[in-house]
């Protein structure tokens, strides 16, 4: 009897990622095109470095000031690329 009155699971929201910013792009020695790019998710703001879908480092921030703290990081992360000898291309 319990059975008739079982309703269906509720489906879960997907988790949130929304982008909020493309800091830059840039070219290296393999000519593939690097993103550097910040998303809310559902832990804070994430900062990630990535070609495509292959994400190759992130950090996340959940302090008050987690904007600067995420524009600062990108900042480091440039300048640490430009003396590797990457270069910046258009953001597209």
């Amino acid at each position: 009897m319990a059975e008739v009155f079982r309703f269906p699971d509720t489906p879960k929201p997907p988790p949130k990622n929304v982008h909020r910013a493309t800091f830059f792009q840039m070219v290296g020695p393999s000519d593939r095109t690097l993103t550097c790019a910040a998303f809310d998710t559902e832990f804070g703001l994430e900062l990630r470095l990535s070609y495509g879908d292959d994400l190759m480092r992130s950090q996340l921030f959940r302090s008050v000031d987690r904007d600067d703290q995420c524009a600062e990081a990108a900042d480091a992360w440039h300048l640490a690329l430009i003396q590797k000898g990457f270069r910046d291309v258009a953001i597209t």
